[in-house]
């Protein structure tokens, strides 16, 4: 790639065809992480759990990426829907009679 002559100092084309400006003969600055438009932040994480159990615990590790797993997620409200059916369902009986429905659930 051919180098641009600007103001008697010489530019180095960049890998992707455009010129990287130098100052005073320095080298370009290093860039900043630009993070996508609408992306979670990363999540802080308490350095510790129950006192003891640090972030590079191997069972902390695979316990976090359970609980951030999608199907996790709709495991946990297929869960709650069911449990609120079945408290929906049952029919409470005076002195402990009890219905078909009942003893299913």
């Amino acid at each position: 790639m051919e180098a641009v002559v600007e103001n008697g100092l010489k530019d180095p084309a960049a890998p992707n065809g455009t010129a990287v400006p130098l100052e005073n003969g320095a080298p370009p600055a290093e860039k900043k992480t630009v993070r996508r438009v609408g992306a979670k932040p990363p999540v802080e994480r308490e350095p510790y759990s129950l006192w003891c159990i640090g972030l590079k615990n191997p069972v902390r590790k695979k316990l976090i990426e359970v609980v951030e797993w999608k199907i996790f997620e709709a495991f946990i409200l297929l869960a709650i829907c069911g449990t609120c059916l079945c408290l929906a369902v049952f029919q409470p009986m005076p002195n402990g009679d009890t219905t078909a429905i009942n003893e299913f659930l």
